[in-house]
């Protein structure tokens, strides 16, 4: 995508606060930024000690809901809390559901991805990139961006999911890390960001 220092991508957990608060926004508003919506994890029966619903039943009401709350804007969409293996009943994918639901309502979803995925993963996001021509967005958690590796790991990355540099947007992931005192973190974050390899032109 292209925007600049300005544009605001927040990380939202996709539960009824989150997507409340969105439907709420003006349009000049949403303009402004553009979201990373995590699907959220499955809740837990604790009387039962069993998940609440099936994955089917949890990602039912997803793509509808994108498109009610956000409409049909660029967004970025992350399944960062399915487990390996898990399959829809008719054997799909989850992230195969996810996107063609988002295509079929014709919502410009970008697909996210980490360099730690499993392999099932990452090829339904090739597939779903080949398919939507939206591009890609690559999620690095930020001790992945101090290693010395990083560049190769990127490029080996792009050439697994058969995208173009310049069809991939970065995204550093700072997880939850102690931000005391905040200068010498943000020191630390500063010079992270300085070393970052170019992707583009290699």
């Amino acid at each position: 995508m292209s925007f600049d220092h300005r544009h605001y991508v927040p990380c939202l957990r996709w539960k009824q606060g989150e997507y409340q608060a969105v439907l709420r926004l003006s349009g000049a508003t949403k303009k402004m930024f553009t979201p990373l919506i995590e699907v959220p994890e499955i809740g837990w029966d604790f009387e039962n000690e069993v998940e609440s619903k099936t994955i089917d039943e949890h990602l039912a009401p997803f793509a509808r809901r994108v498109v009610e709350k956000w409409g049909r804007r660029p967004c970025f969409i992350d399944l960062p809390f399915i487990r390996p293996n898990e399959l829809m009943a008719t054997n799909l994918h989850p992230v195969h559901f996810v996107f063609d639901e988002l295509r079929v309502r014709k919502c410009p979803a970008i697909p996210v991805t980490g360099l730690d995925r499993d392999n099932a993963y990452q090829r339904e996001i090739r597939d779903v990139v080949t398919r939507n021509k939206y591009g890609l967005c690559l999620r690095i958690k930020i001790e992945q961006a101090a290693k010395g590796t990083l560049k190769d790991n990127l490029a080996s990355a792009l050439s697994r999911l058969k995208v173009k540099p310049e069809n991939c947007d970065l995204i550093f992931d700072l997880g939850a890390p102690n931000f005391v005192p905040l200068e010498g973190f943000s020191t630390v974050i500063q010079q992270i960001v300085d070393h970052v390899p170019p992707i583009v032109g290699g």
